[in-house]
């Protein structure tokens, strides 16, 4: 157990050092998106090599499709239910980008390779650190996925550092919590 929770406190510590000054918006509430809602998943889509693997890990693909590949679910399709956090969308390419607003627009989910759909509920949260209205000017976001999601913007932590403090605070005392450990003088501790 006490392994756990330094385990729990590093990627606490590793979350406030390097995604929250790294990258402003959402990424800091994704660890804990991910944990409320059983289900749910958290992607960076800057992984991507290229078009086809964004493609097939979004929405999956069908057996036979390609030689070797056994069924498998999408991103989509393993959160349904929960969220469906795409951090970086940015570096989607196009087409993916298109298709991923055809899904939000009707919730049908199409495998590559299979001719049937399936309504999938997902809360799909998409996270950037571009400024929306000149991704869109370059051509690196399409206009119509912009304008479908409702936008939220998050100042840089760099520019909140007041706020570090509290965050992690947070962090420790959930790792605290889940492993029935006495939260009580914790804040004075720190």
């Amino acid at each position: 157990m006490e392994r756990e929770l330094w385990t729990e406190l590093s990627a606490a510590i590793n979350v406030v050092d390097q995604e929250f000054c790294d990258n402003p918006d959402f990424v800091h509430s994704t660890a804990r998106v991910v944990r409320v809602y059983p289900g749910s998943v958290a992607h960076n889509c800057a992984v991507f090599a290229n078009e086809e693997e964004a493609t097939t890990s979004l929405f999956g693909v069908s057996p036979g499709v390609f030689s070797g590949v056994s069924a498998r679910l999408g991103l989509i399709e393993r959160a349904a239910g929960g969220v469906l956090f795409l951090d970086e969308f940015h570096a989607l390419p196009a087409r993916v980008q298109q298709s991923l607003l055809r899904f939000m627009e009707d919730g049908l989910l199409h495998r590559i390779g299979e001719p049937a759909s399936r309504r999938v509920k997902v809360i799909l949260v998409l996270g950037t650190n571009r400024d929306l209205c000149t991704a869109i000017k370059d051509g690196i976001l399409a206009f119509d996925l912009v304008n479908r999601v409702q936008r939220v913007h998050t100042p840089p932590l760099s520019a909140r550092r007041a706020d570090i403090p509290d965050i992690f605070l947070s962090h420790v005392s959930e790792a605290f919590r889940r492993h029935a450990l006495p939260v009580e003088g914790l804040e004075e501790a720190m």
